[in-house]
């Protein structure tokens, strides 16, 4: 019967990072981060005058 060294552990490595320094640090979340502000800036001057235009002409609005 073989026996594991003490120094040897079973258990998957677990970093050291907590969640969120893992998430600040992963390629995907950055690019997210990088497209936000790009992302508020097309809803806030494209989609909302768009969105309301649409309102406008469906509805009876000055």
């Amino acid at each position: 019967m073989t026996t594991i060294p003490a120094a040897v552990s079973t258990k998957p490595y677990v970093s050291s990072l907590s969640a969120w320094q893992r998430l600040m640090t992963n390629r995907n979340w950055i690019a997210l981060w990088f497209m936000l502000p790009a992302a508020g800036f097309l809803i806030l001057f494209l989609a909302y005058p768009l969105g309301l235009g649409v309102w406008m002409s469906f509805t009876d609005v000055r």
